[in-house]
């Protein structure tokens, strides 16, 4: 006798985040010639310039927990082992995920930001933003990266030298930022408009 079982095993996206940077960004179209419909995607380039880590305790958070991330076009996507809507391994009532994020020195022709040194970062952060469901800015102002975003290392307890830190808290008071309602998944798509410098 032969007993075959199949064991499933789903993830979901806990949150996506999308970089924008119109100059690293091409539109592409594409017409189906069957039904004549148009579709446009936009590729991004920005990976080639920016890199994402977890930081220390995010990884070992992702290890315990059946989690993990990927950067794909112009979005980072993390993603947790789920049952149902919910993470397979439950989680604390309130975790902080945080990426570093380092840029080439590149990046600045392009972009109107100021380079970080030593003592300051930018934040990008899902706590007391102004966004909505369809707009859910990380930074504190929906133009842009600026100088509002930047703050000391030292006072956000940056492990080591990087251009910025990304912060998702999983239990925050804005509903159209939360990661989690009633403990399902929300999903959200979160941005980060990068402004470019013009020639």
């Amino acid at each position: 006798m032969l007993i075959i079982e199949t064991i499933g095993t789903t993830y979901l996206e806990l949150f996506t985040i999308r970089l924008s940077h119109s100059a690293f960004e091409t539109a592409i179209s594409h017409k189906d010639p069957v039904t004549n419909v148009v579709t446009s995607i936009t590729r991004s380039s920005i990976f080639e310039l920016l890199t994402v880590k977890p930081d220390v305790d995010t990884s070992k958070f992702f290890r315990d927990h059946d989690m993990n991330y990927k950067c794909s076009n112009n979005m980072i996507i993390c993603y947790v082992r789920t049952e149902s809507a919910r993470p397979y391994t439950s989680f604390p009532a309130t975790v902080q995920i945080r990426f570093l994020v380092n840029v080439q020195p590149v990046f600045f022709r392009s972009t109107d930001i100021d380079a970080t040194g030593s003592k300051e970062v930018y934040q990008f952060t899902n706590v007391g933003r102004a966004g909505n469901a369809a707009n859910r800015f990380l930074t504190t102002d929906a133009a842009g990266v600026g100088a509002s975003d930047k703050k000391t290392t030292g006072a956000l307890g940056v492990e080591e030298n990087c251009f910025a830190v990304i912060d998702i808290l999983t239990d925050v008071a804005d509903a159209d930022y939360r990661v989690f309602d009633s403990g399902n998944i929300v999903g959200p798509d979160y941005r980060i408009r990068f402004k470019t410098i013009h020639p």
